[in-house]
């Protein structure tokens, strides 16, 4: 039986009309209740933005280790309305990831480096892998990917494991997540979290067109990222984020964005370019001269080349050992000859501050790394004290 209203001029009317203005007083009700769960939170918007860089900075920060840094106990509440829903199982190599929401907002949050021998091989594992290919993850999982379009593209090695160990989870929840109302996505994290979190705005880009709703709207914030591919991928990340969707926040005294080393080759440049036919430009001039340039070259390039390949070999395919070693039936395919590494997305370069004495010599060296750090220089950068 339908609700009665207390009304006087209710009564008065037939029961026809009775009903008619029922049901319209209920369609009012639905779409009011419809637009305070799904209509009082704004869109994501392209830009960089002061405030939500602020607040996601400080979501990140809060997977953080609070117990080995004493500062951290400096680090604000969560910004307001946001709250942990979900945090991940540990996968790959102590890889781990947790989830925020407010309203119809949801942070994917990548948790960086920690205190571990696989965390930090994972870091070492930097050799060269295509940008499209596919992994077989310890559990014989089957981790097929795509995160450039360029055929030259090439990425960490150890960061798509890491963030190949996350992905169906991530995927699930998103799904789930926009099932419940939740359109907008944010991707944020810190140190190796912000270099995963660029290979999975990538990854995200490039699923299958089913694999995830049209509709959605994802933004990235990369905190203290590291380097994580060659220029071919990097310059493909920018084209997919064009127009304000991706930002890499550094601090110019921070080590860690300059990592890993980079050794270009003349391999390395596009197929077109000045290299390719040096030879032939060399016969063009006269023995004498041919002679001292055409040696110059040929040094210069044996050492790009020998650089190139000692970093590959030790850091691909000797670390790879240690890492098979520990995780026996990951199979990483073959390593590209290439060490190619440039940094990807749009930098917001963070001014540095004084180094105390105060401090150990571990504190020192993570001093301009730390995610208060991150913090304190962006409130000062920006006037947000």
């Amino acid at each position: 039986m339908g609700h009665r209203f207390d009304c006087p001029i209710f009564f008065c009317l037939n029961s026809t009309v009775q009903n008619k203005l029922q049901m319209s007083i209920k369609i009012v009700l639905g779409l009011l209740l419809f637009l305070s769960v799904y209509g009082n939170t704004q869109e994501i918007q392209a830009g960089f933005d002061i405030e939500e860089m602020y607040d996601l900075l400080n979501i990140s920060a809060h997977q953080f280790d609070q117990k080995k840094w004493k500062d951290m106990k400096d680090l604000p509440e969560l910004p307001e309305g946001f709250e942990l829903a979900y945090r991940a199982p540990v996968s790959g190599l102590q890889n781990c990831w947790d989830l925020f929401t407010n309203g119809n907002t949801a942070v994917i949050s990548i948790r960086g480096t920690n205190a571990t021998l696989d965390s930090w091989m994972e870091n070492l594992h930097a050799g060269m892998v295509p940008a499209q290919g596919k992994l077989i993850l310890p559990d014989s999982t089957i981790f097929e990917y795509k995160l450039a379009d360029h055929p030259k593209a090439l990425v960490h090695v150890g960061w798509t494991y890491g963030m190949g160990s996350m992905t169906s989870d991530i995927v699930e929840k998103i799904n789930t997540y926009y099932a419940k109302g939740y359109r907008n996505f944010y991707l944020v994290g810190f140190s190796q979290g912000a270099g995963i979190v660029q290979l999975l705005d990538s990854y995200l880009h490039y699923l299958p067109e089913n694999a995830l709703p049209k509709d959605i709207r994802i933004k990235t914030y990369a905190f203290a990222c590291p380097k994580t591919g060659n220029s071919f991928y990097a310059n493909d990340y920018s084209l997919i984020n064009r127009g304000g969707w991706e930002f890499r926040i550094i601090n110019m005294e921070d080590w860690v964005p300059q990592v890993p080393f980079t050794a270009q080759k003349t391999a390395d440049m596009p197929v077109i370019n000045p290299f390719v036919g040096i030879n032939k430009a060399f016969k063009s001039l006269k023995p004498l001269q041919r002679m001292v340039i055409k040696g110059i070259y040929n040094k210069l390039n044996r050492k790009l080349n020998r650089a190139a390949d000692h970093l590959s070999k030790v850091l691909g395919a000797l670390v790879g050992k240690f890492v098979k070693k520990r995780h026996p039936k990951l199979d990483i395919g073959t390593y590209a000859s290439s060490f190619d590494y440039h940094p990807a997305g749009s930098t917001i370069v963070l001014s540095s501050a004084e180094v105390p004495d105060s401090l150990s010599a571990t504190q020192q060296l993570f001093f301009h790394h730390m995610p208060i750090m991150y913090l304190k220089r962006v409130r000062a950068n920006f006037g947000l004290d």
